[in-house]
């Protein structure tokens, strides 16, 4: 596997609009909360770059980093989790962001988040948005990493890559 430039390590929720989780796989998540916040975190493998495949190759090959999403400030947090793993899988489809402009919490500061499992299910919430911590650089992979590639398990939250 071989390094792949990002160009910062950690993105937050003003980079959505250039992001996309679909098929990142989660390989655990956890809940933190302290007197002053509450977050939901993520541990997965973000997909920087699907590449197409080359002939004769039929399939894409990936860049793949390990990655702590992160939610802050979490609210209402309801959906399924149990009914969406497969063989241990748990894979997103895709995380939607909703107007504050219409949310009922208007005027507090947070929003309404969905994520989709790739299973059909969702779990949504309220946050005052997110970053993603990048645990290193990407690299040629599959579609996810094993974990001894990635590092195992980890909620790190690194404001830089590791030298």
């Amino acid at each position: 596997m071989s390094d792949e430039p990002l160009e910062k390590a950690v993105w937050t929720d003003g980079d959505f609009d250039t992001m996309g989780w679909h098929d990142a796989r989660v390989h655990a998540i956890a809940f933190h909360e302290d007197e002053h916040n509450a977050e939901l975190l993520l541990d997965l493998d973000y997909i920087v770059r699907w590449t197409d495949p080359e002939p004769p190759a039929e399939y894409f090959s990936f860049r793949v980093a390990p990655a702590t999403l992160v939610f802050g400030n979490v609210w209402d947090l309801d959906g399924e989790l149990g009914a969406a793993w497969t063989r241990t899988l748990l894979q997103i489809e895709n995380i939607h962001r909703h107007d504050p402009e219409n949310d009922r919490q208007r005027g507090s500061g947070l929003q309404p988040w969905v994520i989709e499992w790739s299973q059909g299910h969702e779990l949504t919430l309220l946050a005052s948005g997110f970053r993603q911590h990048f645990r290193r650089r990407p690299a040629h992979a599959g579609q996810w990493l094993e974990l001894d590639e990635r590092g195992g398990i980890s909620f790190d939250q690194p404001r830089d890559f590791p030298a």
